[in-house]
């Protein structure tokens, strides 16, 4: 009986000291320094990229805080894919609302840039997360380029203008932000 008794207490215990050591600390004096530090190297590479842009956009990420330089970029990556997933689900109800040609045929152009910039920053992430730095920079580049391709359709014309212009401006930021952390990587 005192066996049970001893482990009734021993048991609760272990696991308090095991979780406690465990789950990150979200104000631990490395972790949020470790964003203000990568930012202020984002922003020094890329003139695309201010300071405050890069700190709210990783810090607004869960486990930014507790993240390493990696998971820094694997973040970036998945807010990017975020961004993408809701830029074409915006595309197309524009698309569905569009009365004139010109701006369907954009808008439907948008959607498909926007459904393989989906699937290049899914693969950007998995490649951060396998060491596969280069990939992951490719794949980032070209979401860059999905981003800055649909806005530029827009401009073919003269008189018009994107309807997603602050989307492809997030989308963009995001991809830069990833691939600057990801020259880091390579430091």
């Amino acid at each position: 009986m005192k066996a049970s008794v001893s482990s009734c207490f021993i048991i609760p215990i272990f696991l308090l000291v095991f979780f406690c050591e465990t789950i990150p600390s979200e104000t631990a004096p490395g972790n949020s320094g470790l964003i203000t530090k990568t930012c202020k190297r984002v922003a020094k590479t890329s003139s695309n990229i201010d300071y405050a842009t890069c700190v709210t956009s990783l810090q607004s990420a869960r486990g930014s805080k507790s993240a390493d330089l990696r998971g820094l970029a694997v973040i970036a990556s998945n807010l990017a894919l975020i961004n993408a997933t809701r830029s074409r689900r915006k595309a197309e109800n524009l698309r569905k609302k569009a009365l004139d040609r010109y701006n369907r045929v954009r808008l439907e152009a948008c959607e498909e840039l926007y459904s393989d910039a989906i699937s290049e920053l899914r693969d950007a992430a998995m490649a951060f997360r396998s060491k596969k730095d280069s990939e992951a920079n490719i794949l980032l580049s070209a979401a860059y380029t999905d981003a800055d391709t649909c806005e530029d359709s827009f401009a073919e014309m003269e008189g018009h203008v994107s309807p997603l212009t602050k989307q492809n401006k997030n989308l963009s930021r995001l991809c830069v932000i990833g691939l600057a952390i990801s020259k880091f990587l390579g430091a």
